[in-house]
Order: structure tokens, then sequence, then C-alpha cells
């Protein structure tokens, strides 16, 4: 294809994104769009229309999506690991994960988190730009898991886009001077790569041992869409919002069911679902149109119900709440197909000090809603629940409950 490059004139300055490459079965397909926030290290947001985050997203578009990009890897793939980068992959890495599965048999799968509970942790990292730096990369709840580890040849490494490939350095680097000490290739998968391909692996200094050395790994860097960006800030900038974590008692905050935040081995360990989600899913009637809303950085369950329901005759859409605080478009002057034209504010669910947020709400009437969280449903106020107007609601801590 021919370099295209789109301009998109923002309140912080212009943004220039240059399209150098497009997977074949994308060629005539949006696969992003652009959205400002508040953030003063990065006041741009790439919006993913096949994440299931800031929008949502028609569940075959977001398989076909995962589809092709796991289909990027090669079929020598063995011994392998995917890990999904927190909030916003989480789904994406499932779904990846999902596809690496029938194709090349069983692996582990792992999301970073922002929320470790009570787990102990192989290491922490940092994604510069975001609006949350610190990441944390959980130990395994299963034993055996945790032995295997060390024998994974394959790293996977998922995010929804690169701009400048420095978390996914970070991210490498840790996992490298810890727990995998056998790795000799990575694959760092995105929908989007503006990176330019540049993975800096140092494995000179840092606390633990790894006798790999940089140049002895392959690395692989694998896209639907290539290419990269300028931006020309104008002097204008949006504070962050304060968002300060409670630390006290996560764990009753959060239910702490088996999940990708402590590794899993199969998609398996995703199929146990409150009855509320079963309730739902005996609605459901064929070509209904479903909205399944998951929350923050639990995703993996809601997609897989979502899944299912479009297994089962829907018209499914997806999508999470998030904490990221991008701007809404309207009355604002923004361009055509500018990311975010509503958006639904609300405290935060987890009890922490902030805003949560849900874009792009109102673009479709919904037969039905499920609301599927591992927060506590007595922590989710009257306002945003009349908002979304979910007619069923299903928690994580009812799953807990019954364990």
């Amino acid at each position: 294809m021919k370099r295209n490059t789109l301009s998109y004139p923002l309140q912080t300055g212009l943004l220039d994104v240059t399209i150098e490459k497009k997977h074949p079965a994308v060629e005539n397909q949006e696969l992003f769009r652009i959205a400002e926030r508040y953030n003063p290290k990065r006041s741009f947001l790439f919006i993913s229309t096949v994440l299931g985050k800031h929008y949502p997203a028609k569940v075959s578009e977001m398989n076909q999506a995962f589809e092709q990009l796991a289909g990027l890897l090669p079929p020598d793939i063995e011994n392998y690991a995917v890990i999904g980068m927190a909030e916003t992959a989480v789904a994406l890495g499932t779904g990846i994960y999902q596809s690496c599965e029938n194709r090349f048999g069983m692996g582990f799968f792992a999301t970073s988190t922002r929320h470790p509970l009570n787990s102990k942790l192989i290491s922490n990292f940092s994604e510069p730009h975001s609006h949350a730096t610190e990441h944390c990369l959980c130990e395994p709840s299963n034993a055996r898991i945790g032995n295997h580890l060390a024998l994974v040849k394959d790293l996977i490494l998922v995010d929804d886009e690169l701009t400048t490939g420095r978390t996914m350095s970070n991210l490498a680097q840790v996992l490298l001077k810890t727990r995998f000490q056998g790795v000799r290739r990575i694959f760092v998968l995105s929908l989007t790569d503006w990176s330019r391909g540049d993975l800096n692996i140092n494995l000179s200094s840092g606390t633990g041992s790894n006798n790999i050395e940089p140049s002895d790994i392959e690395v692989n860097f694998l896209s639907l869409i290539k290419g990269h960006y300028q931006w020309s800030p104008n002097g204008n900038s949006f504070d962050l919002p304060s968002f300060i974590e409670n630390s006290d008692h996560c764990a009753s905050r959060m239910a702490s069911i088996q999940s990708p935040r402590n590794w899993i081995d199969s998609s398996d360990a995703l199929e146990q679902h409150p009855i509320a989600v079963t309730s739902f899913l005996n609605a459901l009637k064929p070509k209904q149109k479903v909205l399944i809303v998951g929350t923050g950085e639990f995703m993996s369950k809601p997609l897989r119900v979502a899944q299912e329901a479009e297994n089962r005759g829907a018209e499914a859409y997806f999508c999470s709440t998030t904490r990221s605080p991008a701007m809404c478009g309207n009355d604002k002057g923004y361009f055509k197909n500018y990311g975010v034209t509503s958006r639904l504010v609300f405290s935060d669910i987890y009890l922490n000090h902030g805003a949560n947020y849900l874009y792009n709400y109102d673009i479709e009437d919904w037969d039905h809603v499920l609301f599927y969280t591992d927060a506590l449903v007595d922590n989710l106020s009257c306002v945003m629940l009349n908002d979304i107007k979910a007619n069923f609601i299903a928690s994580e801590f009812d799953l807990q409950a019954t364990a």
C-alpha cells in the first residue's frame, strides 16, 4: 500500500500519523481513532475500535482481529507464554492466548496488573507515558505453572499499540532477569505499531541473574498496522485528574477468583461464572443486540461471556470501564471521527479516590446489557447503574462466596 499520512489537530498540538503497512485483511477497516486526554506526559490517545476498552467493539470483529494478529506468529511456537498489558490490552491478550491455544496447544497466560491484591510479585515495571505508570507482574498462584516458567522458549508480549517501545523494553528486561531464563524468541504483538521496531534489552544491571545475552534473543514485532507518528505540541496541556490508590484491604474490594492476573494455563479457567451470567445467556434470543460491560482490568471473563453470546446467535458487543481520562469531543470542535463522542463519569468502583469512565456508550441501543465486575455490587453507585441501564448485574464476589 502507499504511505498514508493523517493529521489530527488537537487542543494541545498536531498529531501526524503515517501508515506505512497494513495487514491485507484489514485494508479497508478503521482499526483506530484519535482522542485527546488529560495527561501532560502524552495528551493524544490512540483508541482501537476492536479492543473493547474505550469503544464498544463487535465481538465477531474482535475475534477476527485476534486471529489475524496471532496468525502472524510462525508455526513452530513451543513452550510459550502470553502476557497482556493491563488494563487496555487484557481482552486482546486473552484473545491472542485463545488463538495460540487452539493453534499450538496449551501454554501460559498472564496479564500485568496495577492491583496485585495479596499476591507475591515476580517484579514491577513502568509504562512511562500512562495515566498510571506502575505495573506489577504477579507470581503464579499455581506452583506447577511457576515451576515451568523457566522452560518458556517463546515469549509473546501483547499490547494494543506501541508508541516508543519503552514499556515493552521495560517488561522484557524484567522478565529476562527473573523467571524466564530459557527464552530464545520474543514476539511483540500489537494492533498498531508506531515504535519503529525498537526493543532495548539490557541485562547488565538490576537484580537476578541470567546467562542470556541480548544478541542471543530473536525479537519480532508483529502488528496489523505499522507506521510512525509526529507530535507537534503547541504549549497547551491538561492536568491529569487526581487518582489515589486505596491500599487498605484491597482484597475485600476486588474478588480474588482465579484470573490471568495470577496466571492460567487453559482458557477453561475462564468458564466459571456467577448465576447472573447464566441467566443473561439463557435470556438471549437470536439476532438480539447485546452488550457485555467489564470493569477495569477485569476483562478476560466478561470477554468470554461476550464470545459465548455471539456463539448463541446474538449480535454481541463488548466494552469496559477505565480510569483513563479521555476528553469528550462534544462541543469542542474536534475533527470528524474523533474517538470519544460521549462518556459516563462515576466514582471508582473499587473505592479508590478518583473517577472511572465509560466511553462511547450511547452509540447503540441494546436489547440486553450485562454489567460483569470483580467489584462488590454494594460499591456500585446508583447513579452509575442508572446511567448504564444494565438489566443483568454479575459480580465475581458471588462466585467467590460459593467457592
